[in-house]
């Protein structure tokens, strides 16, 4: 049984899953075990969600909690954002297990939670710790490459944040198309098992590091930093300002079609407080 409070899952946790772990799972409570399992074994897919339409008999159990809420099986609706059941993981999970599903997720390529904000009292929380045993590679030289702390490699940071709800085009889903269409850095409404509704994901800021090879063939030959700020910005003040402040450039998604007044004020708020940092 997986527990449903913060600070409670351990590695020998993640360890003893006795389920057997399929392609297809029955029901949302065995979800979280299933994505659980396919991070320990470095499954560059653990965060697509497969089909609840065949039954398999379940074996896994959520302890029922606020952090759980959105596992309840009594809702009609079986979609569930696959980011959702990432950071209900990674909420649970003690710091020094937080410090191994990073790992594990950074060898795979995928985001990773710098700042989570689940409280609706607005506190947020920098996940700093979890970083602190976080080592990459970096292509220096033709095939060469060395390793450094994501602490100690001064890297350009760019930052993507979204104003106003965006109907038709998911920012998530153009990073990674732009980035590289093989592989995706974040998830997104589209991805398999997917939904719109979000329930501890909005206001989350996640961080990847866009590593590529120096070739002809990738889409942009430069090394950096990505933050991704979940939900619409103007809900999220201290985040905005945090990612402001430390961003080498911070690009403003905008549905124009759906552009107000007060979204115009924001916009130009941005660019008052963050400077040329901002391209809408």
């Amino acid at each position: 049984t997986l527990p449903s409070s913060p600070n409670q899952l351990k590695l020998i946790d993640a360890t003893s899953i006795d389920c057997e772990i399929t392609s297809q799972v029955s029901s949302k409570s065995d979800l979280p075990h299933y994505m659980l399992r396919k991070i320990m074994l470095l499954d560059c897919s653990s965060r697509k969600l497969p089909n609840l339409d065949t039954p398999v008999v379940a074996c896994s159990k959520v302890e029922p909690g606020l952090l759980s809420s959105f596992l309840d099986e009594e809702e009609e609706d079986d979609s569930i954002h696959p980011m959702d059941i990432f950071l209900y993981l990674f909420l649970i999970s003690t710091p020094i297990f937080r410090q191994t599903i990073v790992n594990q997720l950074a060898k795979c390529q995928l985001s990773l939670p710098l700042i989570t904000h689940v409280s609706d009292k607005g506190e947020v929380t920098l996940n700093c710790f979890a970083f602190e045993t976080l080592i990459l590679n970096r292509y220096v030289c033709g095939n060469d490459t060395r390793c450094f702390s994501v602490f100690e490699e001064p890297l350009p940071i760019v930052s993507f944040i979204r104003v106003g709800e965006c109907v038709h085009s998911q920012k998530s889903e153009i990073l990674n198309r732009t980035l590289n269409v093989r592989h995706e850095y974040f998830s997104h409404r589209n991805c398999p098992g997917s939904t719109h509704k979000r329930f501890l994901l909005n206001g989350t800021v996640e961080v990847a590091w866009y590593l590529p090879k120096y070739k002809k063939s990738v889409n942009i030959n430069h090394h950096f930093v990505m933050l991704n700020l979940r939900g619409d910005a103007t809900l999220y003040s201290k985040q905005t300002s945090f990612i402001g402040e430390i961003s080498t450039i911070v690009f403003v998604f905008v549905p124009l079609s759906k552009l107000t007044r007060e979204m115009s004020f924001q916009l130009e708020e941005y660019h008052s407080k963050f400077k040329s940092k901002v391209k809408i």
